[in-house]
């Protein structure tokens, strides 16, 4: 396993080895994610969120230090961005495994494609970018496949007052819009100049310090002792998917523009609810699993 983890991080690393397009490092970013989130699913279910979440980011910040050689030093500007960028990814992963861990996968990772919703609210009020009838179009296809996740026959305003009423639901929510931030980072901090290796091993350096900062206050010695003692391959696995994905995300990004590559991205939300909802034995998996499909079609209306 560690042996082909290794193996496509380097091809992953040159992005000219295999004359890749940037389409193709978005399918390979889909796969990984997608099952990333499987096996999250599978640890959390067992899990305290917090815990689990440090010693992924370690796990992940230890199996990029064989590839310390490629990391470029980001400027001091540079470096300030990645670690604000670090600590909305903190909260923003710590809210999304405490929604995962209580809800099935198949209704978070589905709900997880409004983050292009929250992208583009960003784009309108903070850069003023137009709304024309596409991007119209998408918005209205990708609330209404939100609806459809939480819909249930005879009870028309049900998903409004879940939303209202649901803590977890109020957390996903703004798990959701502060990864959108993150993305957003992501493309200001590569427009720098900084290399995608670079960006995920210092990306990953402050998650690693952030979430074991957390620890620390929260739940003492104590707690980062029964932390780092109960995990075991699966967390590996788990880290090792994630920087994969990670990597191509940020290579495919790299190489055009993130409008591009997010809605490539976003398939990755029907890989974890459909193979996550089969495995985990979920409840109206056909219907959240066309719910995806009609928000992916919402997304590429709003980004393209």
């Amino acid at each position: 396993m560690i042996y082909y983890y290794f193996f496509l991080l380097y091809n992953l690393i040159d992005k000219d080895l295999f004359n890749m397009p940037w389409y193709l490092f978005g399918f390979v970013c889909t796969f990984f994610i997608g099952l990333h989130l499987v096996t999250s699913k599978k640890i959390l279910v067992f899990e305290n969120a917090l815990e689990f979440l440090t010693v992924l980011a370690s796990a992940q910040f230890l199996v990029l230090l064989p590839i310390i050689p490629y990391v470029e030093i980001p400027s001091m500007e540079v470096f300030l961005l990645i670690i604000f960028q670090g600590i909305l990814l903190t909260v923003g992963l710590l809210l999304q495994f405490t929604v995962l861990r209580k809800m099935p996968i198949s209704t978070v990772a589905t709900l997880g494609n409004l983050m292009p919703l929250f992208l583009f609210s960003f784009a309108f009020f903070m850069l003023g970018e137009s709304l024309n009838d596409d991007k119209l179009t998408g918005l209205v296809i990708l609330v209404f496949g939100a609806y459809m996740v939480d819909y249930a026959p005879g009870d028309i305003l049900g998903p409004i007052k879940k939303v209202f009423s649901s803590k977890l639901e109020q957390f996903l929510l703004i798990s959701i819009m502060l990864l959108a931030s993150v993305a957003m980072l992501d493309k200001m901090i590569l427009s720098e100049g900084i290399s995608a290796l670079s960006l995920l091993f210092f990306s990953q350096l402050c998650l690693a310090i952030s979430t074991l900062s957390c620890l620390l206050i929260i739940e003492k010695k104590e707690g980062v002792k029964k932390a780092y003692t109960t995990k075991g391959t699966w967390v590996l696995l788990t880290a090792m998917l994630k920087n994969l994905g990670n990597l191509a995300y940020f290579q495919a990004v790299s190489l055009t523009y993130v409008s591009l590559v997010v809605p490539i991205r976003q398939l990755a939300s029907f890989i974890s609810a459909f193979i996550g909802g089969t495995i985990f034995k979920e409840k109206n998996l056909f219907r959240k699993s066309i719910a995806c499909l009609i928000m992916i079609a919402g997304v590429i209306l709003i980004i393209l």
